[in-house]
């Protein structure tokens, strides 16, 4: 699960972002939203950047820049706060279809999140909110 943005236009339609979006010939637009945020890494960055509920919502593409801004105005005492270590989780002990015991079988894994991660997203998301500007978008929005 994760969050991905989309560029939307005047009209109300989603705008093909190339280097951010895929082409995918068998989807009804011919491509589809690529760019976002696995769900723990959203929760972070949209509260970093002030965007609100990291499920669903939107914003004008001034709002945008502004939250930009204000993220990375406020970086260094903010960004701290949404750092965390790896984690890893394993299961009980368990025999395979071959016989063998696995004594801790990895069941999950929650990557880091380090502050240059943090760093990388919000240049990222500052670049994706300029070229959703330059080709048109009034807003975007993700889900």
């Amino acid at each position: 699960m994760g969050l991905q943005f989309q560029a939307i236009g005047e009209d109300g339609r989603p705008i093909y972002l190339e280097g951010f979006d895929i082409l995918d010939p068998d989807s009804p637009r011919g491509w589809f939203a690529a760019y976002g945020w696995n769900s723990g890494n959203a929760v972070a960055m949209c509260d970093l950047l002030g965007l609100g509920d990291p499920t669903f919502g939107s914003v004008d593409i001034y709002a945008a820049r502004r939250a930009v801004l204000r993220a990375t105005a406020l970086f260094d005492s903010k960004a701290p706060n949404h750092t965390r270590e790896e984690e890893r989780r394993y299961g009980a002990p368990s025999t395979g279809s071959d016989g063998v015991v696995e004594l801790r079988p990895l069941r999950a894994v929650s990557r880091a999140l380090t502050i240059e991660d943090i760093r990388q997203k919000l240049t990222t998301f500052a670049a994706y909110v300029e070229a959703a500007a330059s080709a048109g978008a009034i807003r975007i929005q993700w889900s």
